[in-house]
């Protein structure tokens, strides 16, 4: 602890005063100093000043004495409260800057912890009536298609249609030439006629037999013969009227008229070429309405049961068509068609719809997707498809956010709608289900910061 100089002990000796005779000293070195006084100093001069110096040169080297041990311990003293000072300074000055310092570095691991923490907006989804469907590639098929065939034969006069014009039913299509068909009519004609004649004059000796009978003018031996020639003879106008109706119907066959009404298809031979009997000539397949052809999974038609309380009929279905350009079909159908057993090789069932089609918009042949719809909803939520992470394989799963951190929850997908999946179970109305983060999130209590709630 620092001290000044009139601080310290005072230090007597017997018979001299060391603080008055210092002074005494400075004052005439003082004195000795200035130009103006330079032989006498306070009072007396050179030679007296000598002479007290000398007779107190000995109290002089002791006041010395103590002198010098005085100002070892004041330098101490002032060494030590520089030193004090100067720390006191040091500390001054650095401990801002520590402070500062460590105030920076903890903001910044501050800063990086929530840097590393991902920024989450969370949904609730609630649950919506939802109508179970199935879904499969379906076949147009024609509600019924013909091939229209010769039954009479000749050389193809005439075609009276186009290539792919729709046709109505009972429109001529194609002409056989008649010659030979009308010849052969009229030869049955002859034929009826002269077996028209002997039948009428088999009748007229028939009338005179019976005459001559009851008078017993001619046997009965001979009776029965007239009896059986005019039986013959009404036999062969029969036949011979049997003939010409075939003849008349062959030569009806040389035109040929569509059976239905429909859309043709492409021509097989051209006019000129000769028409055997049975030859296909052209196919017609009726468009409207038509049928689609599919199969449902075997699981599809429990479901549907099951989500109408097992009362599901699948003629009251609803079914509709995405065509290939992914637009819907305008027209709903109906079921009316369904296999009486499920395919063991697939699992599936076999079903057919009728739909109408009066813009001819679907082509025989062409493939469409077939969603069956059932008739009453049952409840589920639905989760976007980018919010569902995972495969078929391993599952499918989303993220959830209790408390502030991450839980993983896996689902059970029941099928899809448009952009959406379907959930059956694994998550509720009251889960955060995380739909989008800044950051990935791949791990189960992962702190999250929630930026907004949907």
């Amino acid at each position: 602890m620092s001290q000044d100089w009139g601080d310290m002990p005072k230090i007597k000796v017997e018979g001299f005063d060391s603080k008055g005779f210092s002074t005494e000293i400075e004052q005439a070195k003082k004195e000795f100093k200035s130009e103006d006084n330079q032989e006498t100093l306070g009072g007396y001069d050179a030679s007296e000043y000598t002479e007290i110096h000398e007779e107190n040169q000995d109290s002089s080297d002791l006041s010395d004495l103590y002198s010098s041990s005085d100002k070892k311990i004041s330098l101490f003293s002032v060494h030590k409260k520089n030193i004090i000072i100067a720390i006191a300074i040091l500390l001054l000055i650095i401990l801002p800057i520590v402070y500062h310092f460590a105030y920076d570095y903890i903001q910044i691991l501050l800063y990086k912890e929530e840097l590393n923490t991902p920024n989450v907006v969370v949904q609730q989804y609630k649950e919506t009536p939802i109508y179970a469907t199935s879904e499969a590639i379906g076949l147009i098929t024609p509600d019924a298609s013909v091939d229209v065939v010769s039954r009479a034969s000749g050389y193809l006069q005439s075609t009276m249609f186009k290539e792919g014009d729709f046709v109505q039913k009972g429109q001529l299509l194609f002409k056989i030439e008649p010659n030979e068909l009308q010849i052969a009519v009229r030869s049955a004609q002859a034929s009826v006629a002269q077996a028209k004649a002997l039948y009428v004059n088999s009748l007229q000796e028939l009338n005179r037999a019976n005459e001559l009978i009851k008078e017993n003018f001619i046997s009965r031996s001979d009776y029965d013969g007239i009896v059986a020639q005019s039986n013959s003879s009404k036999a062969t106008l029969d036949a011979a009227e049997q003939e010409l109706a075939r003849a008349k119907l062959n030569l009806s066959y040389s035109n040929i008229y569509s059976p239905l009404t429909g859309k043709a298809g492409k021509i097989a031979l051209s006019n000129g070429n000769f028409v055997g009997l049975q030859t296909v000539l052209v196919n017609i397949a009726k468009t409207s309405p038509i049928c689609v052809s599919f199969s449902i999974k075997s699981a599809d038609v429990i479901r549907l049961k099951t989500d109408n309380d097992g009362k599901f009929d699948l003629s009251t279905a609803k079914v509709e068509l995405i065509l290939a350009d992914n637009t819907k079909y305008p027209y709903t159908g109906k079921i009316n068609f369904s296999d009486n057993m499920i395919a063991s090789d697939a699992a599936t069932l076999s079903l057919k719809a009728v739909f109408d089609n009066p813009n001819n918009i679907l082509v025989p042949g062409d493939y469409v997707k077939v969603i069956v719809t059932a008739t009453t909803p049952s409840n589920h939520i639905l989760l976007p498809h980018a919010v569902v992470s995972g495969d078929a394989i391993n599952g499918y799963y989303v993220w959830c956010v209790v408390d502030g951190k991450t839980v993983k929850k896996n689902i059970k997908i029941l099928s899809s709608q448009l952009n959406d999946w379907i959930i059956e179970s694994g998550v509720s109305e009251s889960d955060y289900i995380i739909v989008e983060a800044d950051s990935n999130i791949d791990m189960d209590d992962m702190k999250v910061i929630v930026k907004d709630k949907l």
